[in-house]
């Protein structure tokens, strides 16, 4: 498996909370899902999540880059167009001066937020599909340890018994 999931990956999406016990038990799960070649954790399965996850980051990099450069346009044209316009809030009583700086500013910080996003995209890529593996492999730790405990339940019951209809 390319994305190896260690006790440190279980630490930093246990949200505060963590036991050892469990996260051994979680690891210890993982090793017996490998073994019985679970379709899920397969190269091919891991390559597709892997492909889908950049395709949604790169997704997200270009729509929030357009809107910054949108924005930051929108506010030089605004800056070399119109006089500043002054404007006071009647509740807090507070100036308010409208001259493009505000849609500039949120333009430049769009589009430095998207070359950051850019440069570490292959660390974001690597963080969410241990994640989405996780998730997914934790929901089907669930969904067995809940069959277990229902056949451990139901072993001891007793066979009901027919109750005669009183006429």
């Amino acid at each position: 498996m390319k994305y190896i999931i260690t006790e440190e990956d279980l630490k930093k999406r246990s949200h505060g909370i963590s036991f050892d016990f469990v996260n051994a038990d979680f690891l210890h799960f993982i090793q017996k899902e490998k073994e019985l070649n679970n379709p899920f954790l397969s190269d091919h399965n891991i390559k597709k999540l892997e492909n889908d996850t950049l395709k949604d980051i790169k997704s997200n990099i270009y729509t929030f880059g357009t809107l910054g450069i949108v924005s930051f346009s929108y506010g030089l044209y605004v800056f070399f167009t119109f006089a500043p316009r002054v404007a006071i809030n009647l509740y807090t009583q507070f100036p308010f001066i409208e001259n493009g700086s505000i849609p500039i500013v949120i333009g430049l910080s769009l589009i430095v937020g998207c070359a950051y996003s850019y440069v570490k995209r292959r660390d974001i890529l690597v963080t969410k599909v241990k994640s989405k593996v996780i998730e997914h492999l934790k929901k089907i730790q669930r969904e067995k340890s809940s069959l277990t405990d229902n056949k451990k339940r139901n072993t001891n019951l007793q066979p009901k018994r027919k109750r005669k209809k009183k006429r």
